[in-house]
């Protein structure tokens, strides 16, 4: 569950809502069984959803640049930035 300053975990997924009437046109954004929202059009539920895994990947590639920038950056032990970055738009854009 989300506070004033920290967002709901991830991962978030998507899925149809499951009101009959509005079924074609709204979607849910769920962290596991908890439901953060209802949003219209799928697209925009992908976006948010993605949320966790894009902050992450931001907060990974600016620590990245911090580091290059300062000249410490060290490539052993760290996530492959790219790689996160790549699966957060994917997971945003749907693919």
């Amino acid at each position: 569950m989300a506070t004033e300053n920290t967002p709901t975990p991830g991962p978030w997924r998507v899925q149809p809502h499951d009101t009959a009437e509005v079924e074609l046109f709204f979607f849910d954004v769920r962290a596991g069984e908890e439901l953060i929202l209802v949003v219209e059009g799928e697209a925009d539920a992908r976006l948010i959803s993605a949320a966790p895994e894009l902050l992450q990947a931001c907060e990974e590639a600016a620590q990245v640049l911090e580091s290059v920038k300062n000249g410490t950056y060290k490539t052993f032990g760290r996530v492959d930035t790219i790689v996160l970055l790549r699966a957060a738009i994917a997971k945003a854009r749907g693919e």
